[in-house]
């Protein structure tokens, strides 16, 4: 039997650097539902708010400057 048969929290995922192959794991229930993070235990550790605040200013700051950086 695998952990995985187990523990519903998290799926094992492979995520591509570079030419390597790691293995990640994808959040299935919490907060970070649907994130990849790289270690099984990120799925459960709480949200930082002052981050995810000071991040939806620098989206919003920064958007016109990805736009034309993608439409390039």
């Amino acid at each position: 039997m695998r952990a995985e048969e187990f523990i519903t929290e998290h799926e094992m995922v492979f995520s591509r650097t570079g030419n390597k192959l790691k293995t990640k794991w994808r959040c299935t229930s919490g907060a970070r539902r649907g994130r990849v993070v790289s270690n099984a235990k990120d799925c459960d550790s709480p949200i930082d708010q002052k981050r995810r605040a000071q991040m939806k200013v620098t989206r919003k700051t920064k958007s016109k400057q990805a736009a034309r950086k993608a439409k390039k």
